[in-house]
């Protein structure tokens, strides 16, 4: 069989334009393959990323708390010394009235009734200021 040289040159045309367009096509596709692979590099990037972020986040968070705890503990440590002081004073002042021979009045907590510290119970209640003087002042 043989074709006219123009028939020839057209088919080798097409054949050439088909190969051209496979080779674009793959190309294509090629590309298309890096870029996907290039994206999913740049997910698994972003996620550790976001996870570092996360850790940094959580130990800020817990360094936060820490030093909220310190301090808290600070502050009570603080009021428990102001309150042990207060005490301490008030003791040493109910002592001292007593050992000076002051008229004492207490309330009876079943009446509500004014009562004054005998003369008879002025060494035990001296006994019993001593030891909050003793508790409340080291």
């Amino acid at each position: 069989l043989e074709l006219p040289g123009a028939h020839v040159a057209r088919v080798l045309d097409v054949l050439g334009a088909l190969q051209t367009h496979e080779l674009a096509v793959q190309r294509l596709s090629e590309r298309r393959a890096q870029q996907r692979a290039r994206l999913e590099r740049g997910d698994g990037l972003a996620e550790r990323l976001r996870q570092q972020r996360d850790a940094a986040l959580a130990d800020r968070r817990k360094r936060q708390l820490e030093q909220l705890e310190s301090t808290k503990k600070a502050d009570e440590k603080t009021r428990d010394a102001a309150d042990r002081s207060q005490n301490c004073e008030s003791a040493q002042g109910y002592l001292r009235s007593l050992q000076g021979g002051m008229r004492i009045a207490k309330t009876d907590p079943k009446t509500g009734e004014r009562i004054f510290v005998e003369d008879a119970d002025r060494g035990a209640e001296i006994e019993r200021a001593q030891r909050a003087v003793e508790t409340n002042c080291k």
